[in-house]
């Protein structure tokens, strides 16, 4: 096994534990919150989250840019270019920190006009600051990352970020539980997010002692730039899908909404990250196999492999959560926090859609074509605020999802355009047959997941935890009987089982020996 696929493998199974840990973890403190402070200030910590990614929006793809442009010098072992862009990236990013630091502050008189129906107090303001200064630590440290990241050594920085997360929010449990304190809660937070960037900082150091102080490259930072242009709008459209959404609530429903809305995507969300963890690896591979140069229909074949793995990822992760979110949300904190079906339809929609159209920006990424890609997201993003703003003042909460799932279609649809002009055979009906394949994704996704409802319906019980767990165990087996019956023709699903039963072999013999 090459060096790259088990570096892949590696980040991906960390990736995992990790995750799920993370999921866990604010399973478990989202549920101390609402017991011991309070749904309203859960709801302002949202909001406040929200606040801040407008900030951050200052960043606007540096990172994806550093990144992309430290592939080649490490690959090289180009010493010099590898200092002079991580130096670039540091600068920048002290200068971004201490504007983050003074835009926040500038931020507080405009607190009272996102915070609908709350006084907003000195303590509030305290809040906000102190979460601020959460985010504030990422860009004074955080920037030794990016050169873990493109030396596919992901891993080093996840495996320092779980051990940190389970320490710090046991502590964050333990002070909401014995002391009901909020500030208390962010000032651990505040610790946790230094004290991770500063142990993934001397790692890089010991890995990457080369690394040192040098003349600021103007004209290599002036390069760099242009191609932070190209990803801005990217930004941009993911800070319009993940941030609007808390502050429109916010502002014409309430915080308490947005903690409501909360307690379910903290499980969608968490979930698609959870994909996300296990796949991170791939985009260098993916990039790797691009630049080869294969014929068009084996990257063409290899694509629909991969784009088939992630929709079978959600299909084994969405339905059950689909199915099963009610009667968890009233186990973990009441039946009073159940919200409407629409909305859990919404949430889950979101997240699948994101799942499938997620291979093609996988695959754009890895090419670098950041400048192809902003047609598609200035579109998705206008229309996402646009139907959000029409769809809070006419649906209320559902509105605001309902104009998150209409931009995810312009993506998957916009992005699978941008595959068939970019890499693919556009002449022989690829973009049609693309279409038809997502199709068959989606109207699979809906009759499964409706078929295991009606089942889970059948079940003689009563809401309880061994409803749910017999629920979750049926739901599993229904979904891995659905997904064979629907796609055993398909070339990509006998691929896909070839290709784990032979990494089971492998693993087995290794073992063995």
């Amino acid at each position: 096994m090459s060096g790259r696929k088990r570096n892949a493998i590696k980040t991906g199974m960390i990736g995992l534990l990790s995750q799920s840990i993370s999921l866990i973890l604010q399973i478990i403190s989202r549920k101390c919150f609402i017991q011991f402070i309070g749904e309203e200030i859960l709801g302002l910590n949202g909001t406040f989250a929200s606040i801040l990614s407008t900030i951050s929006l200052a960043e606007l793809g540096f990172q994806n840019a550093v990144a992309f442009h430290l592939y080649r010098p490490l690959a090289e072992h180009d010493r010099e270019k590898i200092n002079a862009i991580v130096n670039i990236y540091k600068t920048v990013y002290r200068a971004l920190g201490i504007f983050f630091c003074v835009v926040s502050v500038l931020l507080l008189p405009f607190l009272r006009y996102v915070l609908k129906g709350v006084a907003v107090t000195n303590e509030i303001y305290l809040f906000f600051l102190l979460q601020a200064m959460t985010s504030t630590c990422s860009y004074f440290l955080a920037y030794r990352r990016t050169i873990l990241f493109a030396d596919q050594k992901e891993y080093v920085y996840k495996i320092t970020d779980a051990v940190m997360n389970i320490v710090f929010k046991t502590a964050q449990i333990a002070a909401i539980v014995i002391w009901h304190s909020y500030p208390v809660y962010l000032i651990l937070q505040i610790i946790q997010v230094y004290g991770s960037n500063l142990i993934v900082h001397f790692i890089c150091k010991k890995r990457y002692p080369y690394i040192e102080k040098v003349r600021f490259d103007r004209a290599y930072a002036k390069k760099m730039l242009s191609d932070v242009k190209e990803i801005s709008m990217g930004r941009f459209a993911g800070y319009v899908y993940s941030s609007t959404d808390n502050l429109l609530i916010s502002s014409f429903l309430g915080p308490v909404c947005v903690a409501l809305l909360g307690n379910y995507s903290t499980i969608t969300t968490n979930l698609r990250f959870l994909t996300n963890s296990v796949l991170s690896g791939m985009i260098p591979i993916i990039g790797n196999y691009l630049a080869e140069g294969e014929d068009k229909r084996r990257q063409e074949e290899k694509f629909y492999i991969y784009q088939h793995l992630r929709y079978a990822i959600s299909m084994v992760l969405l339905i059950p959560a689909f199915v099963l979110i009610d009667d968890f949300v009233i186990l973990w904190v009441g039946e009073s926090f159940v919200l409407s079906f629409t909305i859990k339809a919404l949430l889950i929609a979101d997240q699948l859609l994101i799942l499938l159209y997620g291979a093609c920006a996988d695959y754009i990424t890895a090419k670098g074509l950041f400048r192809q890609s902003r047609v598609v997201l200035s579109a998705a993003a206008a229309t996402n605020l646009a139907v959000s703003v029409i769809g809070v003042l006419v649906w209320g909460m559902e509105g605001v999802l309902a104009g998150t799932v209409c931009s995810q279609i312009i993506n998957l649809t916009g992005y699978g355009w941008m595959m068939y002009q970019s890499f693919f055979d556009q002449k022989k009906g690829g973009y049609r047959k693309y279409l038809l394949k997502n199709l068959h994704f989606i109207v699979t996704f809906v009759i499964t997941a409706a078929l295991c409802m009606y089942v889970y319906a059948c079940l003689p019980m009563t809401v309880s935890a061994g409803r749910f767990v017999v629920g979750g165990i049926v739901c599993e087996l229904l979904v891995a009987v659905l997904y064979l019956l629907f796609n055993c023709r398909n070339s990509e699903t006998r691929r896909l089982i070839s290709m784990f039963v032979s990494l089971a072999k492998r693993k087995w013999k290794e073992r063995r020996q």
